[in-house]
């Protein structure tokens, strides 16, 4: 072969034009818009099929079964997205979203149909199927798009689609619960759901290079050290969503025995922890410094450490005010350390492979939250409820310890951006 042969790239090395033509760039503005209004309404609409089937178990003979089995089908198939990685990184996360989306909207109109509720459950559990691939489907987008923007800002604007739906989906759902009954909840469950397919679909796609992106250096190492460095931030993710599903369920209970106050204030807390997770998307969003030294271990390891301060701030007191102040810094800390652990997982892996790599974080992140389900039971009989806040502080703060060990080296640069790619 000769030396000009080999220097030319092929196809599986492909690099991008040193300049894109002003449409093809405005679309690729344009696509993160779309893509980040598609992602806040399906998830604004996962969130509403929560708060719109918990009436129907709260009229059941022991409500407290059926609020666990409801939490647990929302929250557990969700573990399933991986299942949608190859399909994303095969036919593109414009066609695998949509198609998420659209059958979640399905899903949520034949809830108007079920009249009792193990039939509703198995909808739920369909719902928040559809929702791990449609979410998953909207972190890979970015990479696909026509010009591929900064990743980590990227990052951010999902943060900020996944936390405004706390507040939207939850208050929008009680809110025709209270004034039109549930089949009008489900009817607008099911009409935000298909707005986010429409969004999905309209999202401009172009298939990366195989090994193109901030990957590409761990890549050309060989897959076994893509796999160990993608495995050390699963199980750092893993460690501090536990603590994330440990205090969902405490949550409530301190809020009624640690603050001797109303399930509203539950509410609030809520609402403030969404807040704090808003606030450090648009910093980041903002500040090109913080997005430069996300994928790092240190931050990292500064992010948990800052999650294990806010649960104990938002624990320690008896105070409602400091308890909010504690439930924003607790939302800042886990939207650093959840942009921190995302920006790593696309440094190490190559864009070909981002569908998969990120379907699998967000897996991780449903087991490990929906796994204290099983103990915290027995665990709070027997050492009770300071204790096992106490502990789950703690072991948020020993997987920021941990952070430091995770193989991922600081970049110069937020990963995917460079002086040709859009912000």
């Amino acid at each position: 072969m000769s030396a000009a042969a080999a220097a030319r790239p092929g196809p599986a090395t492909a690099v991008r034009p040193a300049t894109l033509p002003p449409g093809r760039a405005a679309a690729g503005r344009r696509g993160m818009a779309v893509l980040t209004i598609g992602q806040a309404a399906g998830q604004t609409g996962s969130w509403a099929a929560l708060v719109t089937a918990l009436p129907l178990a709260l009229s059941q003979p022991r409500p407290a079964i059926w609020l666990a089995l409801i939490s647990a089908a929302w929250a557990g198939p969700a573990m399933l997205s991986p299942l949608a990685g190859r399909p994303i990184d095969r036919h593109g996360p414009r066609l695998t979203g949509s198609l998420s989306w659209l059958a979640a909207a399905a899903c949520a109109a034949g809830a108007l149909l079920a009249g009792r509720l193990p039939g509703l459950l198995v909808l739920l559990g369909m719902i928040s199927a559809c929702r791990g691939a449609g979410v998953a489907a909207g972190d890979t987008a970015p990479t696909w798009l026509p010009r591929r923007p900064d990743l980590t800002r990227a990052g951010a604007w999902l943060i900020l689609a996944a936390a405004v739906p706390i507040m939207a989906g939850a208050l929008g759902a009680a809110t025709l619960l209270a004034y039109s009954g549930p089949r009008t909840a489900w009817l607008a469950v099911a009409a935000v759901f298909a707005a986010g397919a429409a969004c999905s679909a309209l999202v401009p796609a172009t298939r990366p290079a195989a090994n193109s992106g901030p990957g590409e250096d761990a890549s050309r190492r060989g897959p076994p050290r893509i796999r160990k460095r993608l495995t050390a931030i699963l199980v750092v993710t893993a460690g501090v969503w536990l603590t994330y599903g440990t205090m969902a369920i405490l949550q409530p209970l301190y809020v009624r025995q640690g603050l001797h106050a109303s399930l509203i204030i539950y509410g609030w807390t809520m609402v403030a922890f969404a807040a704090g997770s808003v606030a450090l998307a648009m910093t980041a969003m903002a500040a090109r410094p913080l997005r430069q030294a996300l994928a790092s271990p240190w931050t990292l390891a500064i992010a948990a450490i800052g999650v294990a301060a806010g649960e104990r701030l938002f624990t320690a007191t008896s105070s409602v005010t400091f308890a909010l102040a504690g439930a924003v810094a607790w939302g800042a800390s886990a939207g650093a350390f959840n942009l921190a652990c995302r920006s790593a997982v696309l440094q190490v892996v190559p864009a070909a492979a981002h569908g998969r790599a990120l379907s699998s974080w967000r897996a991780v992140q449903a087991a490990a939250n929906l796994a204290p389900a099983a103990a915290i039971g027995q665990l709070m009989t027997v050492t009770g409820l300071t204790t096992v806040l106490t502990g789950t502080c703690a072991l948020a703060a020993a997987v920021g310890l941990a952070c430091l060990a995770v193989p991922v080296a600081a970049r110069t640069r937020p990963p995917g951006g460079d002086s040709r790619e859009g912000g």
